[in-house]
């Protein structure tokens, strides 16, 4: 970041990531004067520095990723995407951004600990960009309402594999004004380039969905587990950027493990160096309360949709994070009766007063007719959805 940045070259080891593009993060204060949505907030001077638009990518390169024992995962980071702001009343400093908690609880950082974290957490932000058709889409979605829902991947069961389905539970399903069966979209950031990695890409797939019932649940937190922890890697993350062995058999307690202990213990910060030790022991008694971003249960096709077939690595596993939300093709789809209904009623009645007054119609008058009938009737349906979320 140069000689005004807050954080110095020599404070950490960001390995793939430019340390140009690490960052200082407090918490979003003030949500009033923003949209539905995650926000970066930037100071003018962050945001031209890094290049940022509109969108943006997150990465935090989490302690507990270097121990843990498991060929599953996939990276030593965690990214989420999320909006970008600036604010021109901040401090215009280099790296100093604010971050909504959901976006902080998506990249496994604990709330209770993130303000005792040194200034030299290894955090990251890169301009993130989408597709035209995917920006199309969005715009589009905007339009009839939109909310997104952070969630972490994680395992299907067993029966749902192959069966083009994601499991969701159904009280998350109404956050962002979808039912069952309807599709969501997903999306998640992916690095672009190499060997440094400085830009991101958002990709985004429709995925039908299915229920998690409370059995369902109730099953996975019976067969969850917390893993099994091994000494720190003493590699570097390019090491760790190799296509990962499936395990000749993985107990049924690690297939679905808990990724709340994984991800928040307190203890795996202090020993990264990023918290002083008595903090650590100070904050303990708040680790029980720590809770992660709920999960959506994807198999494998799932997990590595959109990824290059030449790029096995850049598969979804375990703990990386979504953004989820309505496809509102299914949302219109499901409220089309209804609004085949309107129109029909309102073609119904459109000849039926010139026939009241003796009039003759033209065909004209019936194509104005038409379309004020589609329009009050799109016009409805828009605030039909909009008013779910």
């Amino acid at each position: 970041m140069g000689s005004s940045a807050l954080i110095e070259p020599a404070a950490l080891d960001p390995g793939v990531f430019p340390y140009e593009n690490a960052v200082v993060a407090s918490a979003t204060n003030d949500r009033s004067r923003l949209g539905r949505g995650y926000y970066v907030i930037v100071t003018p001077k962050t945001k031209k520095s890094l290049g940022l638009g509109r969108w943006a990518a997150l990465v935090f390169v989490h302690p507990a990723l270097a121990q843990l024992n498991d060929d599953r995962i996939m990276r030593d980071y965690l990214s989420i995407h999320c909006r970008v702001r600036v604010d021109r009343t901040m401090t215009d400093e280099l790296g100093k951004v604010c971050l909504d908690q959901t976006l902080r609880n998506a990249l496994g950082i604990p709330f209770g600990l993130f303000p005792a974290l040194r200034s030299n957490l290894p955090l990251f932000l890169f301009p993130a960009s989408r597709t035209w058709l995917a920006t199309l889409r969005l715009t589009i979605a905007s339009v009839f309402g939109l909310r997104f829902l952070a969630a972490r991947s994680a395992p299907a069961a067993v029966a749902d594999i192959e069966k083009g389905y994601v499991r969701l539970p159904d009280d998350l399903l109404s956050v962002v004004g979808a039912l069952p069966a309807d599709d969501v979209v997903v999306e998640r950031p992916i690095a672009v380039g190499g060997p440094k990695l400085t830009k991101f890409r958002i990709i985004s797939e429709k995925l039908s969905t299915a229920i998690a019932s409370k059995g369902f649940l109730d099953d996975r937190r019976e067969r969850s587990g917390s893993g099994e922890l091994a000494p720190p890697a003493k590699s570097g993350l390019l090491d760790r950027f190799r296509m990962a062995s499936p395990a000749a058999h993985v107990p049924l307690n690690l297939r679905y493990p808990k990724t709340r202990d994984l991800l928040y213990d307190y203890k795996t910060f202090a020993d990264a160096g990023l918290i002083e030790p008595h903090a650590a022991s100070g904050l303990a008694a708040l680790e029980g309360t720590e809770t992660d971003v709920p999960s959506i249960f994807m198999d494998r096709d799932a997990r590595a949709k959109g990824i290059a077939s030449d790029k096995p690595t850049e598969a979804a596993d375990y703990l990386t994070p979504f953004m989820v939300r309505r496809s509102i093709l299914s949302a219109a789809a499901r409220d089309s009766l209804g609004t085949a209904f309107a129109v029909t009623i309102s073609l119904i009645q459109f000849p039926l007063i010139f026939v009241a007054n003796k009039a003759g119609i033209s065909v004209n008058q019936w194509i104005v007719g038409v379309i004020v009938a589609l329009i009050v009737s799109l016009a409805l349906m828009i605030a039909r959805l909009r008013q779910q979320i």
